[in-house]
């Protein structure tokens, strides 16, 4: 028995067809996670929205010669990911990339009583963690941690195997164990 077209088939179809209420149903839904996501790449919040933006013009310029994709959610977090590497190449940037602050600097602790101050703490500590992962694991671990997407996405997102996604998310949470140590 053949299954019928999921949600993002129909969801593509009608996008193909100029469907501007789906093309707007789609935006609000991703928009702020995929600015996120991009801001990580780039390393600006503003930078982060010009390249989504320019992502989801290219996608409704495009829309007619969209792929058959399993995952429309994936198909977006790669083109973003593509086109925030695009300008990263654009703007001479690649050798400061390596030095950027990680995903977890934004997300800073107030401090009001003495458990947030060791909760802010932890915090620092973890992103200095996170800071000091290959690229390759620290991009699948915020993936992963912040964004939320399945292993399936990440894999095709980032263009490996589900195999290697689980390999990434391995490595990082024994990095992290070393970095944190037994007692943690």
């Amino acid at each position: 028995m053949a299954a019928g077209p999921t949600s993002d088939d129909l969801q593509l179809a009608r996008l193909r067809k100029g469907d501007e209420q789906a093309f707007e149903r789609l935006f609000h839904a991703e928009y702020a996670p995929l600015c996120a996501f991009a801001a990580r790449i780039v390393g600006s919040p503003q930078v982060a929205e010009d390249v989504v933006q320019a992502m989801f013009l290219k996608l409704w310029s495009n829309r007619g010669y969209l792929p058959q994709v399993d995952s429309l959610r994936a198909y977006l977090f790669v083109s973003t990911r593509n086109a925030s590497l695009d300008h990263l190449k654009r703007s001479a940037v690649e050798e400061k990339w390596a030095g950027r602050p990680g995903w977890l600097d934004e997300r800073e602790a107030e401090v009001d009583d003495e458990n947030d101050l060791e909760a802010a703490e932890r915090a620092q500590t973890l992103r200095e963690a996170v800071r000091a992962l290959p690229e390759r694991a620290r991009l699948v671990v915020t993936m992963r941690w912040v964004n939320g997407l399945a292993h399936r996405e990440i894999a095709e997102a980032m263009g490996i195997s589900v195999k290697g996604v689980e390999i990434q998310i391995t490595r990082a949470l024994q990095a992290l164990r070393r970095h944190f140590g037994p007692d943690s």
